[in-house]
């Protein structure tokens, strides 16, 4: 195995000031994303697995399912959060908000009007994955 450790990162532009990018974010192709502190990160490569230990986060991404990685200065990825219909309460209206299955197909896109709560009538019952200004979140469909 091959191991990368991951130390102080800074992005230094001509005339700009420093930005610190703390964070390092993995993609997978279906449009999920896995952010960790970059600083002490740990990356292996065998198997055809990338491994990812952070802290007391460990991580095994396929490398068949990897579609990207980059250094952020805010944590992005999935939130864990599921609720019934909705999940929306977050979200600002006149927001456009894409809707993916869970196996990363889009299946709509809707701006969310003041008040709205839930999704639009019209989906099936499942899990969906929804994006909306920079955030990604589960919502569940009964």
């Amino acid at each position: 195995m091959r191991k990368i450790t991951l130390f102080f990162v800074l992005l230094i532009g001509f005339g700009a000031h420093a930005q610190s990018l703390d964070y390092l974010t993995i993609r997978t192709t279906d449009g999920v994303e896995k952010s960790v502190t970059a600083v002490g990160t740990e990356i292996t490569f065998g198997d055809g697995n990338m491994y990812v230990k952070s802290g007391t986060d460990e991580i095994t991404f396929n490398f068949n399912d990897l579609s990207a990685m980059f250094f952020a200065a805010e944590p992005t990825g999935l939130r864990n959060v599921i609720s019934d219909q909705g999940g929306l309460a977050d979200i600002p209206a006149g927001s456009m908000v894409q809707v993916f299955n869970m196996a990363g197909k889009p299946v709509g896109t809707f701006r969310k009007q003041a008040g709205q709560q839930s999704l639009p009538a019209g989906l099936q019952k499942g899990v969906y994955i929804l994006k909306a200004n920079g955030v990604t979140f589960k919502s569940l469909v009964r």
